[in-house]
């Protein structure tokens, strides 16, 4: 199949120009062309464009193969143009190749067109994919450039022995210098003037690890961040640094106005806790006067449940007091506290009925902590007045777990004589089974009793995760 080619011929002999267009036929191209013999025609032919090559006469009686060649040049085309002379001499030959023809030959020597025609395409498109190689990379280059100069960073490039190779303008700035004084110069010279690393270098620990490092550095009233990141060629050998330095100031400063916030509030919150315990002890001691004043046992029992119920939720604030994070409390913990309070108001003898506690060491927000510490106080506290009459001795169990179904499960279970036959739970007119009641609908969580040797009571309710501090 012939090569398509597309020529325009610049020759005043149309028999000339058949007999070159033949020989491209022989030679195996298909070609396409359009002759002309004027400098207004070879413009007007260039203007249109589309050629793959042109073939010059020298010499032409109203135009030259030289002046076609100068127009040709000034056009920019980056096509070959060949010089085809039945007359040319050596010296103009060189002189056309030096004018920028890409080859010259006789037009008695025509088995030479072929190959000459080939080679010249084949340059003339390797000098096209140059050209637009080069002009990409110019673009990348000067899009690089204007990035790197663009970025507000403090941006450097440094060789492995931490030499300045190049820096953007916000670096020259930072060190208040010119390019011309930074390039070759030792970092750590430029930086913080001295003769060697600095034990805080972060390019120190990137020469060791080979990965990126960071640090934040005070200088002066100023904060640093540094990160260096290693460049690293196809062998995995070290290259060189990439070492970014950004002004933190403002940040630094506002987290420091955050910690002070936040340490502020944290101060007012401890005092909020110890103030509502303190109150609650308070209310605790007025009901405890009250009592002494009243002969009456039903009542006097009636104002030391509100108290026990009342330092219930004292505990609750002591140990938000006590927190790390004043806003949830190990429940695990506060069931031994409350567990162990309880057993000694209710002068409960330690070889007489036992306490088992199985827990998990999980914190709850103070919505939850506190229904459930009411809870648990309603259902220790009548496991211990009713579970064991008469000096029966046994065992309670208290428990506090996250169940499979992520839902959270309290429990409180004795092996006592258990509750009276036929007895609704959920219609007591007992004020403790109804707080636990509506307690547990307050948490959104289920109450469940079991009657199988003793009394079991379960409360199962959703977690509800503490809120982030501000």
């Amino acid at each position: 199949m012939a090569d398509p080619i597309r020529i325009l011929l610049v020759e005043d002999s149309e028999s000339d120009a058949l007999l070159l267009v033949r020989r491209l036929k022989t030679d195996g191209f298909g070609p396409d062309w359009e002759r002309v013999e004027d400098a207004p025609a070879f413009r007007a032919a260039l203007l249109r464009g589309g050629w793959d090559l042109i073939l010059a006469d020298y010499a032409l009686p109203l135009f030259s193969g030289m002046e076609a060649l100068r127009i040709f040049s000034e056009s920019g085309l980056e096509i070959p143009f060949i010089i085809v002379s039945g007359t040319i001499g050596e010296d103009d030959a060189i002189e056309a190749m030096k004018a920028g023809a890409a080859d010259y030959f006789m037009k008695d020597r025509l088995a030479r067109l072929a190959p000459s025609i080939r080679q010249a395409l084949a340059a003339s498109c390797a000098r096209r994919e140059k050209k637009r190689t080069d002009e990409a990379l110019r673009e990348s280059l000067l899009n690089w450039s204007r990035t790197f100069e663009a970025i507000t960073d403090s941006i450097c490039l440094l060789d492995a022995e931490g030499r300045m190779l190049q820096c953007n303008g916000a670096h020259l700035r930072f060190l208040g210098k010119s390019g011309g004084d930074v390039i070759g110069q030792p970092c750590y010279a430029l930086v913080h003037g001295t003769d060697r690393f600095q034990p805080h270098c972060p390019f120190q620990r990137m020469l060791k690890s080979r990965a990126h490092e960071e640090e934040e550095i005070a200088s002066g009233d100023k904060w640093l961040y540094v990160a260096v990141d290693p460049i690293l060629d196809e062998n995995g050998k070290l290259r060189g640094a990439v070492h970014i330095m950004a002004d933190i100031t403002q940040r630094k400063r506002a987290e420091e106005a955050v910690k002070a916030s936040l340490a502020e509030k944290e101060v007012l919150l401890r005092e909020i806790h110890h103030r509502v315990k303190n109150n609650m002890q308070v209310m605790i001691s007025l009901l405890n006067l009250q009592a002494q004043a009243i002969r009456e046992p039903a009542v006097v029992s009636l104002l030391k449940e509100s108290q026990n119920r009342i330092r219930t939720m004292a505990i609750v604030h002591e140990k938000l007091y006590r927190s790390s994070d004043l806003s949830s409390v190990d429940f695990s913990d506060y069931i031994g506290s409350l567990s162990v309070h309880l057993f000694q108001f209710f002068s409960v003898e330690p070889n007489r009925i036992r306490l088992r506690q199985e827990t998990e060491a999980i914190s709850l927000d103070i919505s939850n902590a506190i229904p459930c510490g009411l809870i648990l106080n309603e259902l220790i506290s009548n496991s211990l007045k009713y579970a064991f009459p008469n000096g029966r001795s046994g065992e309670i169990t208290v428990g506090f777990h996250r169940r499979p179904d992520a839902l959270l499960e309290i429990f409180v279970r004795d092996n006592g004589v258990g509750l009276p036959a036929g007895l609704d739970f959920r219609q007591t007119q007992s004020l403790g089974l109804q707080l636990v009641n509506l307690l547990a609908g307050q948490i959104d969580g289920t109450l469940e009793m079991h009657g199988e040797g003793g009394v079991e009571f379960r409360v199962i309710f959703p977690e509800l995760k503490p809120k982030p501090r501000a």
